[in-house]
């Protein structure tokens, strides 16, 4: 992949695939500065070269909650919020419910929709994230929705936010 994007690759799906192990190895690494810019830098030409690269807007989403908007040298836990936080979460949520927007039987949007409102205090705006993916999954599997895990785990978080 460093190879493909050195030659000057424009496919997205190589950037996107290297912003993908650079996140993991961000993660991997707790949220290292370097990888955590490789990831972002990757996801966003993906996006550059195809601007409905749904799957890049998840990823970046999920990086720039987890990563950027959750840990920073200045957190623990993320208890202390710094103002660039709170801009990567609004971030975060705005490209999670443009990937919604076109892929809404993706479960993973709606939790981390619920999460980033939930970090931001905006409960009621989490609880409608989790009731939408329990509608959604109740009719997609009208006869099932019930013994699928992600009804089980959206219901659960549902009721820890009540």
């Amino acid at each position: 992949l460093e190879q493909a994007l050195i030659l000057g690759e424009k496919d997205p799906e190589v950037h996107y695939w290297h912003g993908v192990c650079s996140a993991n190895l961000a993660r991997k690494f707790n949220w290292k500065s370097q990888y955590l810019s490789e990831a972002e830098q990757s996801f966003l030409s993906a996006l550059r070269e195809n601007d409905r690269f749904d799957k890049a807007k998840l990823q970046l989403g999920l990086l720039y909650f987890y990563g950027f908007g959750t840990n920073s040298k200045y957190s623990i836990l993320g208890k202390r919020v710094t103002i660039d936080q709170e801009q990567f979460r609004d971030k975060a949520i705005q490209l999670l419910k443009e990937y919604q927007n076109y892929q809404p039987e993706d479960s993973r949007s709606y939790f981390a929709l619920a999460a980033a409102f939930s970090s931001k205090g905006e409960k009621n705006a989490a609880r409608i994230e989790m009731q939408g993916l329990l509608d959604m999954i109740s009719d997609l599997y009208p006869d099932s929705y019930q013994d699928r895990d992600e009804y089980q785990k959206a219901w659960a978080n549902l009721q820890q936010l009540k």
